[in-house]
């Protein structure tokens, strides 16, 4: 294979400056001067801007008030991902972003970061489409030359709608740049990749596109330089989706790996589309995104004696190859430069394997995504090492064995080509946190997982069988204000559903809900001695109670302070020493206290909800003179302070709750 100099002509094309370039196709006038100016790739994140992803079910106002305590204005939305892009203090994007993962409100904070076109400058002399044949697109033609019933979404740069190969192909699309409905082409790389994908057929000028029925949707995502925000690309993936696109194109790669991208990639999977990404251009190692994603296909490229370039990217994350050496298509009309010119890069290549994913959802449009890429990575044909390898994947694409024209060439397949039928496989799903028996209270942070052989749509959190709130996007998490619902036991439970209707629930979590802070008054009983003087009594009080995150309790060194009190005054304050406590045979740490004239016997132990802890405290010789019917028991356990209030009735002279 042509990967033995691959280092060294890493190192050639880097001093060149050609690698992940967006620029123009040919060296001449002001567009050379930006090619000549550096790579568009590797670009820093967008400045002091951070992508959010608040928890389902956080309001709206306490989620505003939260970023304005840092100084964080919302200035756009990822609406399908629920997410917020909010500008931050300047230099200040790591502390803003520390600030709000700590807040625990948020299911994701990070960067804004950029990604880039996949593409290389290249003379357009270049006589025919040589690509086409190679990918077996003539003999796929005699079953279908697309259907105007699958739409491939251009993520990209836009698209000339002026071209005269293009302007009958294409759907009203969007510009996430300028956020408005003018997803015209100011680079030329998305026009590039249209003419790839579907060119119009038979009009008597210029090339044919790889799938020259179907429709494109274009996106405009990357700006005049070529670059854009992952914000901005992961709105692109999820409006393509919505708009029923079955492939979406991703010529284009970013260094570094977001939550956000991500989300977005599996979004668009589980509404039934495959999402075909650039491998990147750098002849490394690195994973490139959103390529390296498991739902996305990553494409590297090939060139025209069937070998892979030494500009792709490659590694485990590899699906697929497809010519992307000198690609002959359409150019971007407003460069000044001929109507058609040649592409090189991993963009052309992921922009070949559209269009062959196009084709195949064409002629088999019951196939699901997962079928689609397994179809195509099974028939592909094996140019490298025996099976799969790390530079070609599965093989370069063969979309005429793939849509049944021909066998394809002997090579060891991944598994049996599977037969489509209909989902009717149920998400698995389960409540990760909070575990049974957990003690929660105030806001608590509800995290599910769920999983499908094709994505999840959507998940609900229930309690006690009502809906709390529903979230459409991986990672799915959730805030429960528990003070919406009374103290004691509650029952938590998700349901998971599918684009084709399965669902699934979760098995059940039941907690304990307090209307205090990390404290649950199980038990409290404060009487009159039977004997003696009335103004004195004896106590009794059960619990449950947890520790904030940082505190913990460890059997040697632990301090303890419980007080008792009314709105008529305070019954007794109590104050221990790490001396004073032992462990019995049980592990349970016991204790007595002097309560002003009295004491306290305190034993805690691990309850069966861990990490919750049991308390039981049993007091004698307990002043009377300020018991009422309301009273706050209050603890400090090193450091941390818990509290419950307590409405108590009385009941032949005794103060019980409840």
């Amino acid at each position: 294979m042509a990967n033995v100099h691959r280092a060294d002509c890493w190192k050639f094309l880097r001093t060149l400056c050609l690698l992940l370039l967006a620029g123009s196709v040919s060296p001449s006038g002001a567009l050379a001067q930006r090619v000549r100016s550096g790579p568009l790739s590797r670009r820093p994140p967008v400045a002091d801007q951070l992508i959010v992803h608040p928890r389902a079910g956080l309001p709206a106002s306490l989620r505003r008030q939260v970023l304005a305590d840092q100084a964080a204005q919302e200035i756009g939305r990822i609406g399908a991902l629920g997410a917020v892009i909010v500008r931050v203090p300047h230099r200040q994007s790591y502390t803003v972003a520390r600030a709000l993962r700590r807040s625990g409100y948020f299911k994701a904070v990070e960067r804004d970061e950029r990604a880039a076109a996949a593409e290389t400058p290249n003379d357009p002399s270049v006589p025919s489409q040589w690509g086409l044949a190679e990918v077996g697109a003539p003999a796929a033609w005699d079953v279908t030359l697309g259907s105007n019933q699958v739409t491939v979404a251009i993520v990209d740069s836009g698209v000339d709608a002026s071209h005269p190969d293009l302007r009958d192909q294409l759907l009203p699309g969007y510009d996430f740049v300028n956020n408005d409905a003018d997803s015209a082409d100011d680079n030329g790389h998305g026009t590039r990749m249209a003419g790839i994908i579907g060119a119009e057929a038979s009009n008597g000028i210029g090339i044919t596109g790889l799938a020259p029925h179907c429709k494109l949707l274009p996106v405009k995502v990357l700006g005049a330089d070529g670059s854009g925000p992952y914000s901005a690309i992961a709105n692109g993936i999820t409006y393509a989706a919505d708009r029923g696109a079955r492939v979406i194109n991703l010529s284009l790669a970013g260094s570094s790996p977001s939550v956000t991208l991500q989300s977005a990639v599996d979004y668009a999977v589980a509404r039934g589309a495959v999402v075909v990404a650039a491998a990147g251009n750098f002849g490394t190692g690195d994973p490139m995104y959103p390529a390296a994603y498991p739902n996305a296909v990553a494409v590297s490229a090939t060139d025209s004696s069937d070998a892979v370039a030494t500009f792709s990217n490659y590694g485990a994350w590899l699906s697929l190859g497809a010519p992307g050496v000198n690609i002959l298509t359409t150019n971007w009309s407003a460069s000044g430069d001929p109507l058609y010119a040649a592409s090189s890069g991993t963009s052309p290549a992921a922009a070949m394997a559209s269009g062959a994913f196009a084709l195949l959802l064409s002629a088999q449009p019951e196939l699901s995504p997962g079928d689609a890429v397994a179809r195509l990575t099974q028939t592909a044909h094996d140019i490298g090492s025996r099976g799969w390898d790390p530079f070609s994947g599965w093989g370069r694409v063969d979309v005429a064995a793939a849509v049944g024209v021909q066998p394809p060439a002997p090579t060891p397949v991944p598994s049996p080509v599977p037969t489509p039928a209909r989902d009717r496989r149920a998400p698995n799903v389960s409540i990760v946190s909070p575990v049974t028996n957990s003690l929660v209270y105030g806001t608590q942070n509800v995290d599910v997982a769920a999983t499908d052989n094709i994505g999840v749509t959507r998940v609900e959190l229930m309690v006690d069988g009502a809906l709390i709130a529903s979230d459409n996007a991986s990672p799915f998490g959730f805030v429960w204000d528990t003070t919406t619902v009374v103290p004691g036991k509650h029952v938590l439970n998700a349901n998971a559903y599918d684009a084709a209707g399965n669902h699934r629930s979760s098995k059940k979590v039941v907690v304990n809900v307090t209307s205090g802070v990390g404290l649950l008054i199980t038990r409290l009983r404060l009487s009159p001695a039977r004997h003696g003087s009335q103004a004195s009594g004896t106590l009794t009080l059960r619990g449950v109670f947890v520790l904030p995150d940082g505190s913990a309790l460890d059997g040697a060194s632990n301090s303890f302070g419980a007080t008792l009190a009314s709105n008529r005054g305070t019954l007794f304050a109590a104050v221990s020493q790490p001396a004073a406590f032992g462990i019995d045979a049980r592990g349970r740490l016991r204790f007595t206290l002097p309560a002003g004239d009295g004491v306290l016997a305190v034993r805690i132990g691990r309850s069966k909800g861990q990490p919750a802890y049991e308390l039981a405290i049993t007091g004698t010789r307990i002043s009377l003179a300020n018991a009422d019917s309301l009273m706050n028991v209050a603890l400090t356990i090193n450091g941390a302070t818990l509290s419950q209030s307590a409405a108590c009735q009385l009941q032949q002279s005794s103060f019980v709750f409840p």
